[in-house]
């Protein structure tokens, strides 16, 4: 399903800070929302949550009675220490708020982690079932990526909501 990805993301020189490196990942749930899920996807469509916030979700998508959804792709590859909080912190924040202003609000999870460690991938899936028990994430998927494989995690495994 996700094969490419182990491909992309081990690429020597990549460059994840341009936000491009997700880019097949991102073509490939569009395709899979409209032709295997009967959604609409909508291109740069930005979510509006209060006056003063307002976010351009990397995929939205509606159902065929208006339903509104957005999904968020983000990885985590390098200096786990550091960058880990950080991503926890966006990724509450951003449940948070656009899961107010959305029928349904979703994350696709990468942690690549080249060493095959993952000492932080208990501690994200705990995260990732706070927000889901509160109500602020409804679909998510979870994938770990190494140097040669890549393993969808039984527990997040959706990327929409169950019907359109």
């Amino acid at each position: 399903m996700f094969d490419f990805l182990v491909e992309e993301l081990n690429k020597p020189g990549l460059n994840k800070r341009r936000n491009r490196h997700l880019d097949s990942m991102t073509k490939f749930i569009e395709n899979y929302l409209v032709l295997e899920r009967g959604y609409e996807v909508q291109k740069e469509l930005r979510v509006t949550t209060a006056s003063a916030y307002s976010k351009k979700c990397d995929i939205t998508f509606s159902s065929p009675d208006g339903r509104r959804y957005a999904l968020e792709l983000k990885s985590i590859s390098s200096s786990f220490g550091k960058n880990f909080n950080n991503r926890i912190e966006e990724m509450a924040g951003q449940a948070w708020l656009l899961s107010k202003s959305l029928d349904g609000f979703g994350y696709v999870f990468v942690y690549h982690d080249v060493e095959d460690k993952y000492t932080y991938y208990e501690k994200l899936k705990s995260v990732l079932h706070e927000l889901h028990n509160a109500k602020l994430m409804h679909y998510c998927m979870l994938i770990k990526v190494s140097e040669n494989n890549f393993v969808i995690d039984k527990t997040f495994c959706s990327l929409a909501p169950n019907s359109p």
